[in-house]
This record gives C-alpha cells, sequence and structure tokens, in this order.
C-alpha cells in the first residue's frame, strides 16, 4: 500500500475509537497508581488500532464483495466505507492480505502482553478480532443480524478501557468498567449516525442493521437516547464514587450534543443537510474521552 491509499484504506482519520479509549483506560491507571509503563501503553495503543484498522478494511472487503458500497449513492467523508476498491485503488486480494497482517500483528502484540501479564490479554484482543472480523464476513454477519452497535460500542468501548487497566494492573476494576460505558455508548452512536445516510443500500444488500430495522426516525431518536445517555452516566459518575468529580468537565461537549441532535432530528431524511450532525458526534466521542481522561488525571 502506498501512504496516501494506506491512510485512506485503513480510514485513519476514525482511529481516534482506538486511541481514545486506550487513553481513557491509562487516567484510571495514572489516577490511582500515578504511574504508567509506557511500554504496555504504546505496545496496547498499536495492538488496539490494529485490530480497527483490519476490522475497517475487512468490512471494506466484504461491502465491496456484497455490492453494497457500489450501489451506495450518499457516500460521504463519514459514511459509506473507505471507496479503496470502489476508486480502484487496491484489489480485493490486497485488502484481504492487509486486514489478514493487521491481525495477525495484534496478534502478536497480544501474545508479548500475555506473556508479561496474564492470559486475559490474549482472550480480549482474539474477541476484538473475531467480532471485527465477523462484523461484516458470512457467515455470522452481526452487523446484519442488528447486532453490530452492540460490539462495536463492546469492543473499542468497555473492552478497550478494561484491557487497558488490566495490561497495567494485572487486574479489573469497576471504576474502569464504568467509566467504559459512555465511551461505549458515543462510538456506538458514531456508527449509528453514519449508517442513516447508508439506509437505502444496506436495505438493499440486506445489511439489516438497526437502521434498516428500525428506519431512519426511530434510528435518529435511538441516536438522540444513546447519547444522552453516555453523558447522564458521566453525571451520576461522581456521584456513585465512580469517578473523580474533576470528571464533571467531560459534560461540556454536551452543548455540542444538543446542536447535533438537533440537525439530525430535522434532517435524517437528508444526507447531505444532516453531515454536520456527523462531524459533530466524532467530536463528541473525540472531546469527551479526551476531557474524561483528564479529569481523571486532575482528580488524583
Amino acid at each position: 500500500m502506498n501512504l496516501k491509499g494506506g491512510i485512506k484504506a485503513v480510514r485513519a482519520p476514525f482511529l481516534t475509537a482506538s486511541i481514545i479509549p486506550v487513553l481513557v483506560g491509562s487516567s484510571i491507571v495514572v489516577a490511582n497508581q500515578g504511574e504508567l509503563s509506557i511500554l504496555y501503553f504504546l505496545l496496547t495503543l498499536i495492538g488496539v488500532v490494529c485490530i480497527q484498522a483490519g476490522t475497517n478494511l475487512a468490512n471494506d472487503y466484504f461491502d465491496h464483495k456484497s455490492g453494497n458500497d457500489i450501489i451506495n449513492k450518499n457516500r460521504s467523508p463519514f459514511n459509506g466505507g473507505s471507496a479503496a476498491l470502489v476508486e480502484g485503488l487496491y484489489k480485493p486480494v490486497e485488502i484481504k492480505q492487509a486486514f489478514t497482517a493487521f491481525f495477525l500483528l495484534a496478534i502478536v502484540i497480544a501474545a508479548y502482553l500475555t506473556a508479561q501479564v496474564g492470559w486475559p490479554v490474549m482472550l480480549i484482543a482474539l474477541f476484538g478480532i473475531f467480532s471485527g472480523y465477523y462484523y461484516s464476513a458470512p457467515p455470522i454477519y452481526l452487523a446484519s443480524r442488528g447486532l453490530g452497535e452492540f460490539f462495536v460500542g463492546l469492543n473499542f468501548g468497555t473492552l478497550v478501557v478494561l484491557g487497558t487497566y488490566y495490561v497495567q494492573t494485572g487486574s479489573f476494576s469497576l471504576e474502569a468498567l464504568y467509566v467504559s460505558l459512555p465511551i461505549a455508548l458515543l462510538i456506538s452512536a458514531v456508527l449509528m449516525i453514519n449508517q442513516i445516510p447508508d439506509y437505502e443500500a444496506d436495505k438493499k444488500v440486506g445489511k439489516n442493521n438497526l437502521v434498516v430495522r428500525l428506519g431512519k426516525a426511530r434510528g435518529a431518536r435511538l441516536y438522540v437516547a444513546m447519547v444522552a445517555a453516555a453523558y447522564i452516566l458521566i453525571w451520576m459518575g461522581p456521584f456513585l464514587g465512580l469517578m473523580p468529580f474533576t470528571a464533571h468537565i467531560a459534560l461540556l461537549p454536551g452543548i455540542l450534543a444538543v446542536k447535533g441532535a438537533r440537525i439530525l432530528l430535522a434532517s435524517y431524511d437528508n444526507p447531505r443537510a444532516m453531515l454536520p450532525a456527523n462531524a459533530i458526534t466524532i467530536k463528541l466521542h473525540f472531546l469527551t474521552g479526551l476531557l474524561l481522561a483528564l479529569g481523571h488525571i486532575l482528580g488524583r
């Protein structure tokens, strides 16, 4: 892969989905222990990014095979895949080789961390690879069964935060589990809103994700509920003793959330008009995650 084409194919701007939960999990470790293994942090980050890159490439590969990306007339920077195959930048076999390489590299990193820390690291990594591959691949087709949103939230929210915490401490914690939930909801919301413009193409090829199953209007309302739930959990966290009160700074992007929800509810049937809401949702995930991490470090 050439650099420019490779960046496009792996959807590099969306790799924040991997970076944010690793930062959040690491911030909880720093808040509780005051120190962090930089080597383990970097290996965890690279491993998680590899799993997401492999998942993105596998999604492009199987959506191309189904004809989904080819018939999608509403593609934008936020939805419709990377278009690397549609534009002829790569051959399908090259994309297949690339996602296989990313998954194998993630397994190698997980094997090293497993030897240093414990078997849960490999279990989490293999689960992430399995569900990432079968998000789009037969015969399981998680996305087509309406389970894609759940597994994206589980993998790039809960499991990454918990896994990052485990790599650093050799244990799990209720605090890390709780803090992972807003991140899981927000990354699932990114997927949800990005699927709304894909509704027609997804429906034609039988990719029956939640938006196809619910319809655009109810999908938009579910998106709003997910985002609201994320901020409610952040607000409640300190009162439950599961976050420091300084974590409340992560509520600030909620102002953007209100704007995004209004745009989406008014224009979910107009892919171009709702683009600002797509952009806002990515910012919500990124900014809320950063502020949640900062809030934990300040709370120490």
